[in-house]
């Protein structure tokens, strides 16, 4: 999902609104439980901040972040990827999938075999175990001219088993394909691969049954190395019935058979029996599907039917659809399967190596006999057919996280999350969408958010502005609340009642089967921020890892995934105090980054187990709170402002691996306000915040990378007589920035270089070795790269002649001559390192040969600028007896 921007985000408090703001409002018919009116503030800075208040009561700053340090608000830092889809009523649109071309499997068949292209209709499913593991999409075609018994099953490499969040989502049931691959003729390759496309706890299950389920499917394996197909292929049940009048996804009426299959001797449970189904899906009894399919479609949508069997029968093959074909052959013709369009089979465990199988579209769903009785199985299975994916939490990984939708793990009673609710025609967003571009900083909007399960229309679209980066398409959040109320009534009793719920999803369009993300989820009393980044700087590979209190007793041990605030520099916080109380505040807060406190609070838990936990937790939110403090105030706004440098500094340079980019974030706001050799520096000096800033360099995550590099970019800078004034330049940051330099992300490039030109004027010496990479980069496409890498190539060269030699040896004048010729790039630089080198007699026949005598003549007739005008004479006249024969 590379090349969407990315956000982080973290949650600090938010507030209900009183009585007379409803009325104010217009919403005087609704209580305190169904509307919640916030205050939504956007920063377009770096990056998008929206931060949501009471509207009755509007916090100061100070006092928000009072509740941050004082009462130690939980922070839920998240990271999360916002991509876009198709606007609603845009035809169907084509996609593509390709095998990574080292996958081992695909090489060995392409070694020994031709592959084959297919123009097919493939028949998508969902297989759902509810367990850690992915939930995997099972894919099968008939190859032309083969009968429906050699039916294959589509294995794509680099995909975990066709795990669901890495097989294309806009693949549907019934779409059609060209598809390229080899079949696996191999039969322990081809057991071994639909294996992995098993869930293998439910798997180990039926082995230790003696069952072997890759043995069972008999279908052959086609290994894919290349899909093109139709998006959003799949035909939505119902729609040929006139009294199916549609209101998203659901139709108003529904029919369904439900089968009672017992294949191959493999028996039903005796209490698997049609009253038993009648009662658990038809009836409107209390807790039946029927009913609570009632309740989360505000009495719009039922179903009505028949139910067949036991009926008894042995298909060829165990898998799904030679289940259904065998299900459809011994009952078409009879009205109970014909007059019905959703088909929903009942089989033993012993037969089903899944709990629950639906077709993304179209109107077939295969349960295990144990689950009958949960409506929120049935639920999630048809909601496949009404073109549902799972309800994840911020990260693919936990596909099934979101336990407040009927589509996140089963098998409590749910209905569903606001986004799959406006799918299926449940939910309408509000009239009024947010647009982030159109709110400048400073500037704030009051809106109120309707409880969803008393009110239709009451999701809120915050609409990103499309770029480059989401191919033009804008992308968007979606708050909702969600208050135990109406459709919500099943969250009584669960920790998600009454709660803000902070929603992206890959598409906006209620046909697109794509996963949706509860970002958040946002109690009352509480304030919620969200801070955009770009891509560039955060991206998923390199997310900062770190254990996140209360999730885990033991979660130090855990591998919990965070990323936390990339606070904008050049943004403030605009605290109303400025002097004596945030100085006891920061006090306060760096009390909490040294172990004594952080024991004390923690030996107040009653839990030796949980001291690390807490620990580690407090660490991270007392640097973010020093980041956040220290974006509104120089040091010489603050009282004792020296011992307060030193103070903080000391608590920083203490190892704490686990927050590494909150401190980075700390230390860069320490000295972001500095402009020059202070007491403060001095103190920053001795502490050793050159020698940490070092360390974080070395980071492994290119975010922590962005916020050190930044930090040490602007100490390069400071006016101080040429002194590198932490001394940086002797630590073993230098060798990782040219490092960056060479193969970070674009931004911290463009940092390195920077600092590399900055560090120059201290010991270019130990520099030069960046040379190369320089020449380098100066063939980048973009022409601000280009830039920054002249003037870091210009500062080094001037340093002497071997300098320049070792430029010119690694091609330094050809691409020169070459940037000097493209008008977007800046000159100066340019003319300023061939300057030096015609002086000192190096690449000056290169030059020469390169025509750079008539490129400066013309550039010299086109220049308006006096300054520039002079630099090229500069440059004209170190080329001494060359110069008249070339303007003759």
């Amino acid at each position: 999902m590379q090349g969407y921007p990315r956000f982080c985000g973290t949650v600090v408090g938010m507030a209900p609104t009183s009585a007379a703001a409803y009325t104010a409002a217009g919403l005087s018919g609704l209580n305190e439980h169904q509307v919640l009116s916030v205050l939504l503030h956007l920063a377009p800075v770096d990056a998008a901040r929206v931060s949501m208040t009471s509207k009755s009561e509007m916090f100061h700053r100070s006092a928000l972040m009072d509740t941050l340090w004082e009462r130690h608000v939980r922070l839920l830092p998240l990271l999360f990827t916002l991509t876009v889809g198709r606007p609603e009523g845009v035809p169907p649109s084509s996609g593509l999938w390709i095998a990574p071309a080292s996958d081992p499997h695909l090489r060995r068949l392409q070694a020994s075999g031709t592959p084959q292209e297919y123009s097919v209709d493939v028949r998508v499913v969902k297989k759902d175990a509810f367990g850690p593991e992915p939930a995997r999409v099972d894919v099968s075609f008939v190859p032309p001219g083969h009968l429906e018994s050699q039916r294959v099953t589509v294995s794509f490499p680099d995909t975990n088993g066709n795990a669901g969040t890495r097989i294309p989502m806009g693949l549907q049931d019934g779409a059609s394909v060209n598809i390229s691959g080899f079949e696996e003729t191999d039969a322990t390759q081809a057991n071994q691969l639909k294996a992995g496309m098993l869930d293998q706890a439910l798997a180990a299950g039926q082995y230790a049954a003696n069952i072997k389920p890759e043995e069972a499917d008999k279908r052959g394996v086609f290994v894919a190395s290349r899909l093109e197909y139709e998006r959003d292929a799949g035909v939505l049940a119902g729609s040929r019935r006139l009294q199916g009048r549609r209101l998203g996804n659901a139709a108003a009426q529904n029919t369904a058979v439900i089968v009672l299959y017992e294949p191959c001797g493999n028996s039903l449970k005796a209490d698997t029996t049609k009253d038993r189904l009648q009662s658990a899906f038809f009836d409107n009894t209390a807790g039946s599907f029927n009913q609570v399919l009632g309740t989360c479609s505000r009495q719009t949508v039922s179903f009505t039917g028949d139910i067949v069997g036991p009926i008894q029968g042995c298909p060829d093959s165990s898998d799904v659809w030679a289940t259904y074909n065998k299900i459809r052959e011994q009952l078409e013709g009879q009205p109970e399967w014909d007059n019905n369009e959703f088909k929903l089979m009942i089989l033993p465990a012993t037969w089903l190596a899944s709990i629950g199988v639906g077709t993304i579209g179209g109107g077939l769903t295969w349960y295990r006999e144990e689950y009958i009785a949960d409506p929120v199985m049935f639920l999630h299975e048809i909601g496949h057919n009404w073109k549902l994916h799972h309800a994840a939490t911020a990260f693919t990984s936990a596909e099934y996280a979101d336990t407040s939708s009927a589509m996140g793990y089963c098998c409590r009673t749910r209905c569903y999350n606001f986004l799959h609710s406006w799918q299926l025609g449940f939910a309408e967003y509000t009239e009024e969408v947010l647009q982030l571009e159109t709110l400048t900083s400073g500037e704030s909007k009051g809106i109120a958010l309707k409880a969803i399960g008393t009110e239709v229309s009451s999701g809120v679209k915050i609409q990103m502005p499309s770029s480059s980066e989401t191919n033009g398409l804008p992308a968007f959040l979606v708050l909702s609340w969600r208050a135990k109320l109406g459709t919500d009534q099943y969250l009584q009793g669960s920790s998600h009642g009454n709660k803000v719920n902070v929603n992206h999803w890959d598409g906006d369009s209620r046909t697109d089967a794509s996963i949706t993300f509860l970002l958040h989820e946002t109690g009352m009393a509480a304030v919620l921020t969200l801070v955009a980044a770009s891509s560039d700087i955060c991206p998923l590979s390199v997310l900062e890892l770190t254990a996140l209190a209360g999730t885990n007793r033991h979660f130090h041990q855990m591998q919990w995934p965070r990323s936390s605030i990339l606070w904008p520099v050049d943004d403030t916080l605009h605290l109303t105090d400025r002097g004596q109380n945030i100085s006891a505040t920061l006090v306060r807060l760096g009390e909490r980054l040294r172990s004594p406190a952080v024991a004390r609070a923690a030996k107040v838990l009653g839990r030796a187990d949980c001291f690390c936990a807490w620990a580690e937790e407090d660490r991270c939110r007392a640097a973010w709170a020093i980041a956040a403090v220290l974006s509104s105030v120089a040091w010489s706004d603050l009282d004792s402002p020296i011992y307060l440098a030193r103070f903080l500094a000391l608590g920083l340079v203490a190892p704490a691996p686990w927050a590494s980019l909150s401190t980075a974030s700390a230390v860069l706001q320490m000295v972001w306000f500095e402009r020059s050799c202070s007491d403060a520096m001095v103190q920053f000096k001795e502490v050793g915040i050159g020698k940490l800033l070092a360390q974080l360099v070395r980071h492994a995550s290119a975010a922590v990378q962005h916020v050190a590099l930044h930090a040490i970019d602007h100490l390069t800078v400071l006016s101080c007589e040429y002194t590198d004034l932490l001394e940086i330049s002797a630590t073993d940051a230098v060798p990782m920035v040219i490092s960056i330099a060479q193969s970070g992300s674009y931004t911290n490039k463009l940092l390195a270089v920077s600092i590399i030109s900055g560090l120059s004027f201290y010991d270019a010496e130990r520099l030069q070795s960046a040379i190369p990479t320089l020449v380098h980069l100066l063939g980048h496409p973009k022409a601000r790269m280009k830039d920054e890498a002249g003037e870091a190539l210009f500062v080094l060269m001037s340093a002497g002649p071997d300098a320049c030699m070792e430029a010119f040896k690694h091609g330094c004048v050809p691409v020169l001559i070459e940037n000097l010729r493209c008008y977007s790039c800046q000159p100066q630089p340019l003319i300023r390192c061939l300057g030096i080198l015609a002086r000192q007699g190096v690449g000056r026949q290169v030059a020469l040969q390169r025509g750079i005598l008539p490129l400066l003549r013309q550039r010299l007739e086109e220049e308006t600028s006096g300054f520039m005008a002079e630099c090229i004479l500069d440059l004209l006249r170190a080329y001494g007896d060359h110069v008249p024969q070339s303007l003759a």
